[in-house]
């Protein structure tokens, strides 16, 4: 068996998990800020991060993370950072 096929499986269970225990309209001043903090990193890091070309799975994971700080946000009410290109 090819372990590799279960990898986007794992990944979106996780990101339902993770929606699913975080409410973005209770978190607390700290954690807002890390949410926007983690956010930012990957986003501008985004390249960096996926090395190999070969590997979609980096990919899907960090958008799923991205989407997952992105709907967070909305629940909370609050505004992610970017940096202007």
């Amino acid at each position: 068996m090819d372990w590799k096929l279960l990898i986007p499986i794992l990944i979106q269970v996780a990101q339902q998990t993770l929606d699913a225990l975080i409410d973005g309209a209770k978190l607390n001043e700290n954690t807002i800020s890390g949410v926007r903090i983690a956010y930012l990193a990957v986003d501008e890091f985004y390249d960096e991060l996926v090395t190999d070309p070969q590997n979609v799975y980096t990919d899907e994971a960090l958008d799923a993370f991205l989407a997952l700080c992105e709907k967070t946000a909305k629940e909370g009410n609050f505004k992610l950072a970017v940096v202007p290109e």
